[in-house]
């Protein structure tokens, strides 16, 4: 019970003596609290499936509709979705992947995962079935859904240079990810294939300087269009640009990718969509492979996309 009581954050009635020795001795043993019993050895199998948003949020442009895509599939196996939210506590702190391995699920799928190599290696270690959702940032062998993140931007940045455009800037995020990496990767083949200078910037929106250099480089490289790796940094340098009298199109024509929300629609912006519910389902389909044991011919899934053409592409002579 004073154990229970430790590791539940419910320690108020236990001496900081007390609690120092539990937690040497949990460190000492590297224990792990279990919430199901183990039957002959075997997991207790729980029909549930853990889900963990990291990268976006749930109510994000494509977490709800992935979301829809994982519901769907849990009701055709008749599994429960529980959504893995709590803190982690602080005798667990530095340890963050066993918050993960108390069998409160038969899998646990990631959703955008962010520095979470060392929590799926574990997973995986215990034998315990990983999905990840739009991104490839896991460990070798674990199966991810994906969108074709080199291929849209290379079709985007080729649909730029059929509307007459050359000096295109590559507008990305300060961060290091996978699928970002991958659509720099497809602009910048796009651009020189077609025998042009690519022009990468990475634009923090919340910074000022990060906005005035962004500036500097569409008036230094005389840009005419943004092809940007999301459609919430279109919108960002959209708003950049039409507050220091930057037209859009007329002066600058700008793209992304994702067409989730009504914003895209009411604003005009050429972008690529995704089935992100498609995605879910995916993820789910490739999670019951790995609960039936079927490891061994289990593989990702790339997503196919569709260059949506509006207003905010203009065509130069």
């Amino acid at each position: 019970m004073t154990v229970s009581r430790v590791l539940s954050s419910r320690d108020h009635a236990v001496s900081e003596e007390t609690r120092k020795r539990v937690l040497a001795a949990v460190e000492e043993l590297q224990y792990v609290p279990v919430a199901q019993p183990m039957v002959q050895s075997r997991r207790t199998e729980t029909r549930i499936i853990g889900l963990v948003f990291d990268g976006t949020p749930f109510e994000g442009p494509f977490g709800l509709p992935t979301f829809i895509g994982l519901r769907e599939g849990a009701k055709k196996y008749n599994y429960d979705l529980l959504t893995l939210i709590r803190d982690t506590p602080d005798w667990m702190l530095g340890k963050e992947e066993l918050q993960f391995l108390d069998w409160r699920c038969d899998g646990i799928i990631f959703i955008s995962p962010q520095n979470r190599t060392k929590t799926i290696d574990a997973l995986t270690r215990y034998k315990i079935p990983v999905v990840c959702c739009h991104s490839e940032d896991a460990s070798a062998g674990v199966p991810c859904v994906t969108s074709d993140n080199f291929g849209v931007m290379y079709q985007m940045t080729n649909h730029l240079i059929a509307n007459g455009h050359t000096k295109i800037m590559h507008v990305g995020p300060c961060m290091e990810r996978s699928d970002f990496n991958k659509r720099q990767e497809g602009y910048k083949k796009a651009m020189l294939d077609a025998g042009l200078d690519p022009v990468v910037f990475l634009f923090d929106y919340k910074n000022e300087q990060s906005v005035q250099n962004f500036l500097t480089q569409i008036e230094q490289h005389h840009i005419t269009a943004l092809n940007c790796f999301s459609d919430t940094q279109a919108f960002y340098a959209w708003d950049v640009c039409m507050v220091n009298d930057i037209k859009i199109p007329q002066e600058i024509s700008i793209t992304g990718m994702n067409n989730a929300g009504q914003e895209p629609i009411s604003r005009g912006l050429t972008t690529a969509t995704v089935p992100y519910e498609e995605s879910g389902e995916i993820a789910f389909e490739i999670m019951m492979q790995l609960i039936k044991g079927n490891t061994g011919s289990v593989e990702g899934a790339l997503l196919p996309f569709q260059i949506i053409e509006r207003t905010s592409v203009r065509r130069l002579n």
